[in-house]
């Protein structure tokens, strides 16, 4: 079983659906959920933050929905099903992540309602619930330092992913999907004993 975060900033690719439609014909034999990233809708949550001084629990839950409309926008471009709860999981699904984590934000192991917090650490959480491997799906190749800690410096994920999975189990993987198809790799980051190459 697989999880996997579907980068906001992908969202300005033309050919978005080709591509996560033939990354997932090579993995017909796992289930995945995607879970959608914000990019430019989220940046309106923040934009507003900023002008009408929101509160931080009132801009988290606003953003939260942006999630759910790029959920939509996916369920129209891949023909995929939308689901709000991780038993209704088909072979392959994308996560509304306002439906889910309305519903379980009172659990002592929910989110915080913070900017902390991103798709990223959500994908995360979905990960460790399902027992799941975890791949963020980026804009941007993986550096060669690819420790947590170091990626959250760089900002290129999110601050609360380290204290998230911070002894637990989780398998990593990273994949630059802006690469032409031929290139597409699964890069393990804190385990790099699990790199694989997708195709």
């Amino acid at each position: 079983m697989i999880v996997l975060k579907l980068g906001g900033s992908l969202f300005d690719l033309p050919d978005l659906a080709q591509r996560v439609i033939e990354l997932l014909q090579h993995h017909n034999n796992e289930q995945i959920l995607i879970v959608p990233g914000g990019g430019t809708t989220a940046d309106v949550v923040r934009q507003w933050h900023a002008t009408f001084q929101l509160s931080e629990v009132t801009s988290h839950w606003l953003a939260i929905r942006t999630l759910s409309l790029n959920a939509h926008l996916l369920e129209e471009l891949l023909q995929l099903p939308v689901v709000q709860e991780i038993q209704t999981i088909a072979q392959h699904a994308i996560l509304d992540p306002w439906d889910f984590l309305n519903c379980h934000s009172q659990e002592p192991d929910s989110l915080p309602s913070s900017w902390e917090v991103t798709s990223d650490s959500i994908a995360a959480w979905m990960a460790l619930k399902m027992k799941a491997d975890l791949v963020l799906v980026k804009s941007i190749p993986l550096p060669d330092n690819s420790s947590v800690d170091f990626l959250v410096r760089k900002g290129m994920i999110d601050r609360y992913f380290s204290k998230l999975i911070q002894g637990r189990q989780l398998r990593k993987f990273w994949l630059n999907l802006r690469q032409p198809p031929a290139n597409w790799q699964w890069q393990s980051f804190g385990d790099p004993e699990n790199s694989y190459e997708d195709h």
